[in-house]
Order: C-alpha cells, then sequence, then structure tokens
C-alpha cells in the first residue's frame, strides 16, 4: 500500500520510522524545500542506509515515502518521489516539484497514451526507464497540472510538493506535528508470519525492535489544501 508521512512539525521518531519500514520496505524516498528548490533523495533499499541519512537529516518541514510495490517491481528507480517531468533522476533539485502517491491506479497503463499523444504533438521523446502508476501520475501533473489528481484522489492520497508551497490530496490523519496517509506507523499487527511477540516488544525477522505503539487515534483530516 506504501506510507507517505509529511512531517510539518518533526522528525519521524525511532517507532514510526521502524513500523513504515516494516510494514512498507521496498525503498524510502524524502524531499524537503529550500532556497526556492524541492530537493530529493530516493532509491534507500536498506533500512541501516535510511537511518543513517535520516539522523543526520534536520530539514523541517519534510515528506518520507516508505514503497510497498503495486507496479513496475522493486528497484530503486520506482521509489517516490517522482519530479513533475518527463526525467526520474534520484537525487537532485527541481523548481518544477515532486509527487508522493499512496494508493493504486489500476488503469495506469492505458494512461500512457495521453503521454504519447502529447509527445507526438509536441515534438518530443516518450519518457525512458521503468514505469509505475506513480511515474505516470507525475509526468500527467507535468502536463495536465495538479487539477487532474482531483478527479482519482478519492481512494489514494497524493502529496505534491513545490518549492513553496505543499498539497495533499486524499484523506490524511494527523498525529504530533505529522500528516500520515495512513495507519502503517503504528500498526504492526500485519507484519512478517516469523515476527516474535512479548509483552513489551516487537521484534521483526530484521532483527530490529521497537515499542508497542499506543492504542489507534484515528484523527481524519480530509483533505485537500495547502499545509
Amino acid at each position: 500500500m506504501c506510507i507517505i508521512a509529511y512531517c510539518k512539525e518533526r522528525k519521524l521518531n525511532y517507532s514510526e520510522l521502524t513500523n513504515c519500514w516494516c510494514n512498507n520496505n521496498h525503498g524510502v524516498g524524502v524531499a524537503w524545500q529550500s532556497k526556492g528548490f524541492v530537493h530529493f533523495k530516493k532509491g534507500f533499499m536498506e533500512l541501516n542506509d535510511f537511518k543513517a541519512f535520516y539522523d543526520k537529516f534536520n530539514h523541517i518541514p519534510h515528506a518520507v515515502h516508505f514503497r510497498t510495490q503495486t507496479s513496475g517491481g522493486v528497484c530503486k528507480e520506482l521509489t517516490h518521489p517522482f519530479v513533475l517531468d518527463f526525467k526520474n533522476p534520484l537525487e537532485g533539485k527541481t523548481k518544477q516539484g515532486v509527487l508522493f502517491h499512496n494508493g493504486i491506479i489500476t488503469d495506469w497503463r492505458s494512461k500512457l497514451d495521453i503521454i504519447a499523444y502529447y509527445c507526438i504533438r509536441k515534438n518530443k521523446k516518450f519518457p525512458v526507464g521503468k514505469m509505475s502508476d506513480s511515474r505516470v501520475m507525475a509526468i500527467l501533473v507535468k502536463i495536465l497540472g495538479t487539477g487532474y489528481l482531483e478527479s482519482i484522489a478519492a481512494y489514494d492520497r497524493f502529496l505534491i510538493m513545490r518549492p513553496n508551497v505543499v498539497t495533499l490530496l486524499g484523506d490524511w490523519i494527523k498525529e504530533d506535528g505529522i500528516y500520515f496517509s495512513n495507519l502503517d506507523y503504528e500498526d504492526y499487527s500485519i507484519l512478517y508470519n516469523n515476527t516474535d511477540y512479548d509483552d513489551d516488544l516487537v521484534s521483526c525477522s530484521f532483527g530490529f525492535e521497537w515499542e508497542k505503539t499506543k492504542k489507534r487515534r484515528k484523527k481524519n483530516d480530509k483533505s485537500y489544501h495547502k499545509v
């Protein structure tokens, strides 16, 4: 399913970060705003690699995406965010903005025809590299604008970060200064079959341990808004 965390007032704590990873361990990416650009770095495929980066990361606000692959396979290239452009670099900065997605667009391949038609009309080359539903959405936002997502955001969550504004689409959960796209940050009940539980700690097959989370607090923030 994936999970997005828009860390508006603070960083993810240890428990939140570990829970997000154990429920969505197909790659991590992060983006932040600075000096008129959106900066991003993605393609973290190991938790320890991301933690080493995040421990030294001090930009507030920022957005983090933990991926569970639903299309395109598991690889660095298809981790989030995606630049609102035809290109798909793993890190850098942009004035175009970036897109994060939590959800599934089942008919995304049919939308490639829109991109192909645009390329023909504008005499541009079709985007190269691996494709997924989320990357296609980022390209379509470049072509059609953010308004295109409003018609398909009923069951999905999107975060679009531009140099001076962040827009959230869909239903979000606000938790102590962070907007989460779902409850994977505290739900460990769907972890792996070989996970062992005890009264105070939960250990997963990665060898990491974290404290049991508090009772779920569903502070739903149904939103299409700029935060």
